[in-house]
């Protein structure tokens, strides 16, 4: 996963006062799934439009396999780019059946060629048997692996799914999932995933690239981007995020639950700044202790977790993950223990 597929390079879009995209920059390597995280109207799919062919840019590069395909200058048009597009509604043909969904646009040499194809391509998806089914009797889930194995079918050089999960249920969504994710490794072709939704985008990919407001602010790996994150904005993108106050004193993170290991994505905090740490749910863990300050507030049950909200001495609060089995009801008092040994993120 060395060699560089796509490369977009300071790209620049806007609609009429609008900016779109803003000095964008990523990398998509072989073999990689690249998501791309953001809230809407960041510029994710204006960004995945451009790649694919579907919007000119006002000015910066794209390149796909060495070869300028965007600039100021140049633009070469969307049938001719080998990008394969999954898109949110599926966009199948009603009237052909699955195979010939999946077989439209191959270029195979002859018809036994092409169906040992599709074949194959269904086989991937674990659509084996549906072959002469036609889109509107399968599930959304089965329409959405037929879009899949249709573009890797036509064999791209890259695939774009832009939010390919957000009309499936939360059940069905984690099993396409993990079968699209086994698909696209299975045939080692570049992909990028847009998606608003974190868990998503932690499970299905490879490398997590968050957008802001035209711009990416981090590309990391899940759990580099969710252990270290270089702002806030990134912080709250990839979990829960709870901010306490802190003074740096002597190398340490002062706090009113006590002092702690810190560090710093940018560098640039000194002896005696104010910042805020980055806390975790997981982070600490809850111990009843009627002489304490910290007070339990609610209590929100998600079957397999106690998320537990506590308000400090200072009125700030957290939220904190217990296990589904803790019953420590509203108005307790409580002490908060530190569960990780690794210094907090300083901002």
């Amino acid at each position: 996963m060395n060699n560089i597929v796509l490369l977009c390079d300071k790209l620049i879009k806007s609609f009429g006062e609008t900016v779109a995209l803003n000095q964008t920059k990523i990398e998509l390597f072989n073999g990689e799934i690249l998501a791309i995280l953001g809230p809407s109207g960041c510029g994710k799919s204006t960004l995945l439009r451009a790649i694919a062919g579907f919007e000119n840019i006002d000015s910066g590069d794209i390149t796909i396999n060495g070869k300028t395909v965007s600039s100021r200058d140049k633009f070469t048009p969307a049938e001719k780019r080998r990008v394969g597009m999954v898109f949110q509604d599926y966009a199948l043909f009603p009237h052909l059946t699955v195979e010939d969904n999946v077989g439209f646009g191959t270029k195979s040499s002859s018809k036994s060629d092409k169906a040992a194809l599709v074949k194959q391509m269904l086989k991937l998806v674990d659509l084996d048997g549906m072959e002469v089914r036609y889109p509107h009797e399968l599930s959304g889930g089965q329409q959405q692996r037929v879009a899949v194995a249709r573009t890797l079918a036509a064999n791209p050089v890259t695939i774009l799914l832009d939010e390919p999960f957000s009309n499936l249920d939360a059940t069905m969504r984690t099993e396409i999932r993990n079968t699209v994710r086994h698909a696209l490794q299975g045939r080692g072709v570049a992909t990028i995933i847009v998606t608003h939704d974190r868990e998503e985008a932690f499970t299905i990919a490879d490398r997590v690239a968050v957008m802001n407001s035209g711009q990416i602010e981090q590309v990391d790996t899940p759990e580099n981007m969710y252990r270290s994150p270089v702002s806030k904005f990134v912080a709250n993108m990839t979990g829960t995020a709870n901010f306490m106050p802190a003074t740096i004193t002597s190398n340490r993170a002062v706090t009113e639950l006590g002092k702690f290991q810190w560090i710093s994505p940018t560098n640039g905090i000194v002896e005696g700044d104010e910042v805020e740490l980055l806390v975790r749910p997981d982070d600490f863990l809850v111990l009843p202790n009627p002489n304490a300050s910290v007070t339990v507030t609610s209590r929100e049950y998600r079957g397999d977790a106690m998320v537990l909200s506590v308000e400090l001495g200072s009125g700030n609060t957290i939220q904190c993950r217990q296990g589904p089995y803790s019953d420590l009801p509203v108005g307790t008092s409580v002490d908060l223990v530190p569960s990780r040994s690794a210094p907090f993120v300083a901002f």
